[in-house]
């Protein structure tokens, strides 16, 4: 066995001739572990917070959008969707309008986005999976019915067809024609009724009112025009791969971007925030390492006369010096291992019966998701910032110890 390393570790576990050293030793082992495990807990929750988006994105936003490359809409058979269907890893492919129109509820007004889909998008995408009102349904006996989002039936009071048979206006500007010289017959207008509410976020719910791709052609003047075609992917299919197989597909004429890239400021925030508050926490950790420093020292003071004895025996100044230092390690590598540990055991728990409730939230808890990667990533911290704040005192004191 490592002779500095046995020594280390006796000084450890055994007794000192003043309390106070082991009292300083448990805590700064505590502290580590304490610090660890909050570490752990919050990456965790930063991970759940993203996965949950990440989910909540799936539902209305495809693996991969095609977008022309310029103007707003193109010709279908320009995109040879057939061709894009049948490649291996598409589960399906499905033309969409997308464009902003003015909505009018009961007097109320307010600029929404109206998305025009296909009669089968619910079989397609779980948009259904979050209705919290009504039901899916575009037309039905010769009436058409919108799927709005939570946030707009709130702002303009809106209520399914049943309740009030109140129509949803929907405003358009006529395609060529100015606004400025009349303003009345400028816009197409076309009633349809609220056939149900769904609830993803806030980024769908304040924004989108979803109808028959019929209903949305005829509002905004389109025959065989779309503004995006929405792939989705067979589960296991890297849309980055997939991404430049279309590209190639359909030329330079559109534009492909899968789900992180269109929604790509949500998700790199996302990750700024979870390394954000890694360093913050890491800095904590820092903070709280000076009391391994004070442990250190005091044990240095207290085992003087057998630095004396072990120099005397013939032990290098370097070997002195590695005994305590491997001291410090000792009080990290288990107060680290003893931080992963309960938060792995918190998290484990919590995801079986829910510790932390979430008042008013889209789940009933905090969602929450570890990483292997996070458990080595926050080990590697703690035995960084525990080998530096270990190595100062034991420099010095053992210098001017062997100098006297």
């Amino acid at each position: 066995m490592n002779f500095p390393f046995y020594i280390a570790r006796r000084y450890l576990f055994s007794k000192k001739s003043h309390n106070i050293i082991n009292v300083i030793s448990a805590i700064s082992l505590s502290v580590v572990a304490v610090v660890t495990m909050a570490m752990i807990i919050v990456l965790s929750a930063m991970n759940g917070i993203e996965g949950l988006v990440k989910n909540l994105y799936s539902i209305f936003e495809p693996d991969i959008t095609i977008t022309p490359a310029r103007g707003k809409t193109f010709e279908l058979d320009a995109a040879d969707t057939l061709a894009i269907a049948n490649l291996p890893g598409v589960r399906y492919v499905l033309p969409v309008i997308e464009e902003n129109v003015l909505i009018e509820y009961g007097g109320a007004q307010r600029i929404a986005t109206l998305k025009g889909v296909n009669d089968n998008y619910a079989d397609f995408t779980r948009l259904d999976s979050v209705l919290v009102d009504g039901s899916f349904m575009l037309h039905d006996r010769g009436l058409y019915f919108a799927m709005v989002g939570y946030g707009l039936k709130y702002e303009l009071g809106m209520n399914l067809y049943q309740a009030s048979m109140r129509p949803l206006k929907v405003f358009a500007p006529i395609r060529g024609r100015r606004i400025s010289q009349s303003q009345e017959r400028a816009f197409n207008r076309k009633d349809m009724m609220i056939g149900g509410i769904f609830s993803i976020s806030p980024d769908f719910d304040n924004r989108y009112v979803l109808a028959s791709m019929d209903f949305t052609a005829d509002l905004f003047g389109y025959h065989n025009e779309r503004t995006a075609l929405e792939i989705g992917l067979q589960p296991g299919v890297d849309p980055r791969r997939m991404q430049r197989t279309l590209s190639e597909q359909v030329g330079d004429d559109f534009e492909v971007k899968t789900r992180m890239q269109k929604n790509e400021l949500i998700f790199q925030t996302n990750q700024s925030e979870k390394w954000i508050t890694f360093f913050i926490l890491s800095f904590i950790l820092l903070i709280a390492s000076f009391n391994i420093i004070a442990s250190l020292t005091m044990l240095i003071i207290d085992k003087k006369k057998d630095t004396f004895v072990l120099s005397s025996m013939g032990a290098s100044r370097a070997a002195i010096r590695r005994i305590f230092f491997y001291e410090g390690v000792l009080i990290n590598a288990i107060g680290a291992a003893l931080g992963l540990g309960l938060g792995y055991l918190f998290c484990v728990l919590h995801l079986q019966i829910g510790l932390i409730p979430l008042e008013g939230g889209i789940v009933p808890y905090y969602p929450m998701e570890m990483l292997a990667g996070d458990f080595f990533a926050v080990f590697g911290v703690v035995m960084l910032v525990g080998g530096i704040t270990s190595s100062v005192p034991i420099y010095y004191f053992t210098r001017t110890m062997q100098a006297s």
